[in-house]
């Protein structure tokens, strides 16, 4: 009820596309926020979090990081405040950036709000670091690859990265952008790109699994600490190598992910004499940084929370696409690529909106109606 409440709400974007629309989709996102069981993902992020929250000084977390909870404790704030605290500005963050990249800011937030805004809600340092990467993003996106716009999207990159040091990793999209650049990659057949990028992903991933993950236990050898220490270790699919059977399923779920980022920027450039546009060699960056992942994911499952956090990228490609396409026409491209969009963000968030958020809301309407 409260989920399809809040769908309501956001839908009404699209018919009456003004602030007061969207201020209220906003602080309906935010209201969930503050119902949202803290242990939503069943795993221990809360606890770690609360212990940093209560000791700062006691953990090792990054020093952004930190310097936010020494703050927020500071203000008398409880855990479960600053907890909101974070969210709130990393939603406000993703808000702003939607309403200011795209005009159907209303299926972008859905597209949100249906994939992986409840994951966000348990991992704290990389719900905030996405944050101020995405600013970084939008603005090449928008504005190109210009001094000014690298040196504005490092400065958001140095922030993200002292609150989660796996951020730092997003400076390479501004490198892949600048210097490796494509030619003419909108005279490419977009289904044999798709069908490469499959399989360059399944490649790249099992290469990183059986030949870069022994040449690390090799290196760190060498070296006074372990830096990959416990980065290794089998069959675990929040960190560590994925084994048994996820060894053949999640490096598919990578090549598709992959993949139809792929399609759905070749099928973009099409479009590239549209306004307001996306700036494709930006695009065409963040698909090479994706390539860059798959070894690191391979080594160790959490690397995926950075590919992850992309898939917003994709539901602002589709909508864009949505928005340029021919009355009554969808290609083929698109649609395939929205069902896997659709499908893919119902596989993330269903399990944790179902089970926690409109099952005990329908038992709980059940059950007053049986008892009047």
């Amino acid at each position: 009820m409260i989920i399809m409440i809040g769908l309501v709400l956001i839908l009404i974007g699209l018919w009456k596309k003004n602030i007061i629309s969207s201020v209220l989709s906003l602080l309906f996102m935010l209201w969930m926020i503050t119902i949202v069981p803290h242990d939503i993902y069943s795993n221990n992020d809360y606890a770690a979090y609360l212990m940093a929250y209560q000791n700062p000084d006691s953990v090792s977390m990054e020093p952004g990081f930190i310097l936010m909870l020494k703050i927020l404790y500071s203000t008398g704030l409880s855990f479960d405040q600053a907890r909101w605290t974070f969210l709130f500005v990393g939603t406000i963050i993703f808000w702003l950036m939607f309403r200011w990249i795209s005009k159907s800011w209303s299926l972008v937030l859905i597209g949100y709000l249906f994939s992986t805004f409840f994951i966000d809600q348990v991992q704290l340092r990389n719900t905030i670091m996405w944050a101020f990467i995405f600013i970084g993003i939008c603005i090449l996106l928008k504005r190109g690859i210009s001094k000014i716009n690298v040196l504005l999207f490092l400065a958001f990159v140095f922030v993200a990265g002292s609150i989660q040091s796996s951020g730092y990793l997003y400076a390479l999209i501004a490198l892949f952008s600048k210097f490796f650049v494509e030619n003419n990659t909108s005279n490419k057949n977009t289904f044999i790109e798709g069908l490469k990028s499959f399989f360059i992903t399944l490649f790249l991933y099992y290469a990183g699994y059986y030949v870069l993950t022994p040449i690390l236990n090799i290196v760190q050898k060498f070296l006074p600490i372990h830096f990959v220490e416990g980065y290794l270790t089998s069959g675990a699919k929040g960190g560590g190598q994925v084994g048994g059977l996820g060894l053949a399923i999640y490096p598919i779920q990578l090549a598709i992910i992959v993949s139809v980022f792929v399609l759905l920027v070749r099928e973009y450039e099409k479009y590239n004499d549209k306004e307001p546009r996306l700036n494709i060699t930006v695009l065409n960056g963040i698909i090479k940084f994706n390539y860059f992942l798959i070894p690191l994911i391979a080594v160790n499952f959490n690397f995926f929370r950075l590919l992850r956090n992309e898939w917003i990228l994709l539901v602002l490609l589709l909508v864009y696409l949505n928005k340029y396409r021919k009355p009554g026409y969808l290609s083929t491209t698109t649609f395939w690529c929205s069902l896997a969009v659709v499908f893919s963000g119902l596989w993330w968030s269903s399990g944790l909106v179902y089970t926690n958020i409109v099952s005990p809301t329908i038992t709980e309407i059940v059950s007053y109606i049986i008892q009047n």
